[in-house]
């Protein structure tokens, strides 16, 4: 699922809704959480389940599908073995993408105050925590985040997963911390240039789009979203890849290159790989653009197939000011005929 923010981008139940709208686009990018387990642990699984019913794969397609898989796993693994913790990451990436903020604290609960845990495992617990704490909690979040990194930094570098880095880094965009994120992001570039890492390059250069957008940075954007599609295409997994077309399409936008942003809206929906909001989001997009270049009734073409009931649920602001632009635009429209 796409956010609507400028880039795809949870205390009572109002608050935790109004945070999830900033937390789709965020990790809707991939599967950050879960990728951590899966160095040197993939051959070690072999044998449990059937090729088609594997778990790293069953988790990077369907979030819904990965949480009913993890479930019956973990039932199945000693508790807290070094698999019972893959697959309890695993669930937690799933209820996040799905949303489930309220069952994904109730299962985060019991491990923040655990220090005899995996140093992995430690940090995946904090960060979900820090991501899905309410604004009013934000120095509990800023606390939790520190304490990651933190752990992180007792972890010998040589043998660090670089997905952890990119986890963080992830984080630290959800709580503005850009130029820290992006500082954080950009020694990975180099170090792994000549290493093929699809799912931790997709995750880099998405990432760093993120940070380089928030930084003004459009012309690196662009690059990155563009490193990031082609990581998308080697990862093999549409839905990931059409979410990387729809952030270059974007990229163009901002550059005011509509001609580009339209054709890569169109690629991406071309895959039939995204859901009825995503639709929503690009023909808002292409509403937006139209008006940009003054072509008023396109605009109100493209924004009449724009559904403003799931619009107003996560982006009424966004929906009252193009409107508000809509509107003048008409008005001056037909102050000069």
């Amino acid at each position: 699922m796409l956010s609507w923010p400028s880039q795809l981008t949870a205390s009572d139940q109002t608050s935790v809704r109004a945070k999830n709208a900033k937390l789709i686009g965020h990790f809707a990018m991939g599967v950050l959480a879960s990728a951590l387990w899966i160095q040197g642990v993939q051959a070690e699984h072999s044998g449990k389940l059937a090729p088609s019913e594997d778990i790293h794969t069953i988790c990077a397609l369907s979030p819904r599908q990965c949480l009913v898989s993890t479930e019956k796993l973990l039932t199945q693994e000693p508790s807290e073995s070094r698999r019972w913790f893959q697959y309890k990451t695993y669930q937690f990436d799933a209820l996040f993408q799905l949303l489930d903020i309220e069952a994904l604290a109730r299962e985060l609960a019991p491990w923040l105050d655990r220090d005899d845990i995996p140093l992995k495992f430690k940090i995946s617990v904090l960060i979900y925590s820090a991501k899905t704490l309410p604004e009013s909690q934000k120095a509990l979040a800023n606390q939790q985040m520190n304490q990651a990194i933190e752990v992180l930094e007792q972890i010998n570098e040589a043998h660090r997963d670089p997905l952890i880095v990119v986890q963080i880094a992830n984080a630290l965009n959800q709580q503005g911390e850009y130029q820290r994120g992006y500082d954080m992001l950009m020694p990975l570039v180099a170090k792994y240039q000549h290493r093929y890492m699809p799912r931790f390059k997709h995750e880099l250069f998405e990432n760093l789009g993120h940070f380089a957008l928030r930084l003004n940075k459009l012309g690196d954007h662009l690059e990155y979203r563009q490193l990031a599609l082609e990581w998308a295409r080697a990862l093999g997994n549409n839905i990931q890849v059409a979410i990387s077309l729809y952030n270059v399409a974007r990229a163009y936008q901002m550059l005011s290159d509509y001609s580009n942003a339209m054709d890569y809206f169109m690629q991406a929906e071309q895959l039939e790989a995204l859901g009825p909001n995503d639709q929503n989001l690009i023909n808002f997009r292409r509403a937006e653009m139209s008006l940009a270049q003054g072509r008023l009734d396109e605009a109100i073409e493209y924004y009449g197939k724009v559904d403003k009931v799931i619009g107003a649920k996560f982006y009424r602001a966004l929906l009252s000011e193009f409107e508000l632009a809509l509107t003048q635009a008409k008005s001056a429209s037909q102050s000069a005929e």
